[in-house]
């Protein structure tokens, strides 16, 4: 499926969110201006990442049309090249599905509203995604450049070249922070999982990406979270000089 979405930097996979079976996909979006402060650029940005956020899933469904029975939602993550967020959501697929066909529709039109008011909440007129000037410059400059490699270092590390898993990794710049999630399947228990997130997070460090947050999901065949981590910021931002060991990370059980 990744294939079809015909897009450069992406990422799909799935999982169960709020009782949904729910088809994710992570997408950057060339075409979106990083730059958009003022209203209108803002909602010329809404209505680009929410029409992309559709395309995206009209090219799926139309390369494997079985997904439509599979899946009950869709979490569309459309994001600039920068990583900054134009369009999160968690719809039931079907809706989606009729939107994709819907383009001059009110309820499309709705959509798109209701995301442009988001926006114009999470950005302030005149103010950027981030108020760190030299976070921005970084992801100006290198967040493209860097994520292919990184990405490809985060999939060694899971397994994912040996094991062609459900497994995901993105990154999300949303009201002035930076997260990092992987999604990963659970091998064994949560056995190991601790090395992995040291060492994911141990290249990010080597590659210099400025993180706020990262996040860790281990989950099962039918895209259920088993186990999770969650790393605090103050570890991030000290991770250079002193990095933590496996045994401090915490692995978490889901309880359903």
């Amino acid at each position: 499926m990744r294939t079809a979405l015909a897009a450069d930097v992406c990422e799909i996979h799935y999982l169960q969110i709020s009782g949904l079976n729910s088809l994710s996909v992570w997408l950057v979006d060339p075409a979106l201006d990083p730059d958009a402060t003022g209203p209108e650029d803002l909602r010329r940005n809404s209505g680009r990442a929410v029409r992309t956020g559709l395309a995206a899933l009209r090219r799926v469904l139309a390369a494997v049309p079985e997904a439509a029975g599979f899946f009950s939602g869709y979490n569309p993550m459309i994001v600039d090249a920068r990583g900054a967020a134009w369009y999160i959501d968690l719809v039931p697929l079907a809706e989606a599905a009729r939107l994709t066909r819907e383009e001059s529709s009110q309820e499309l039109a709705a959509k798109i509203k209701e995301v442009h008011v988001r926006n114009l909440r999470d950005r302030s007129v005149g103010v950027r995604v981030t108020n760190d000037p030299e976070k921005a410059a970084w992801y100006a400059r290198q967040f493209l450049t860097r994520w292919y490699d990184i990405r490809r270092r985060i999939g060694e590390a899971t397994g994912e070249d040996r094991t062609g898993g459900n497994t995901g990794a993105y990154l999300i710049r949303e009201r002035g922070r930076a997260l990092l999630q992987v999604f990963t399947d659970v091998r064994g228990g949560s056995a190991g999982s601790q090395g992995l997130v040291v060492g994911v997070l141990g290249l990010l460090a080597d590659q210099g990406m400025p993180l706020d947050d990262a996040e860790f999901y281990f989950v099962n065949d039918r895209g259920m979270v088993q186990y999770f981590a969650t790393i605090p910021g103050e570890a991030l931002a000290g991770w250079a000089k002193r990095p933590l060991s496996a045994k401090e990370i915490v692995i978490r059980p889901i309880s359903f």
